[in-house]
């Protein structure tokens, strides 16, 4: 069994023991299971799952950062949230903006850029969850 802890600036969102956790890292999906050899990564905006049991549970992570070792995996990021936190078309609604948005920037304009994309993509990592 592993121990999971995911936790934001505002609050700790889980504390729970499960079989393996699958992280959005920055170069691609990874799986830790239990027996895994110490690492320390950057997370990108994406869907977080563990397994218990018979049982999957999703949840959305933004950027941040994930370190694990053979028998505990802390999830640091900037936010998460359960799907019971989510209210679907208002974050459908946001993409939607944003994106219409995002046409009407200029080039150089390169800060504001990001912040949009990233905004878009914990937004669609919300939309993932279900």
């Amino acid at each position: 069994m592993l121990q999971l802890d995911i936790v934001t600036p505002h609050r700790k969102l889980l504390s729970t023991s499960c079989d393996s956790v699958i992280l959005p890292g920055v170069n691609g999906e990874f799986e830790v299971l239990e027996g895994h050899t110490p690492v320390l990564t950057t997370l990108k905006p994406g869907v977080l799952s563990f397994r218990h049991a018979n049982s999957t549970v999703k949840l959305m992570v933004a950027e941040g950062f994930a370190e694990a070792d053979n028998t505990h995996v802390s999830v640091l990021v900037e936010s998460a949230a359960l799907p019971e936190e989510i209210d679907i078309k208002a974050e459908q609604e946001l993409i939607d903006k944003l994106q219409k948005e995002l046409a009407n920037i200029k080039s150089g304009e390169d800060v504001e850029l990001k912040h949009m994309h990233v905004q878009i993509e914990r937004a669609t990592a919300k939309l993932q969850i279900f």
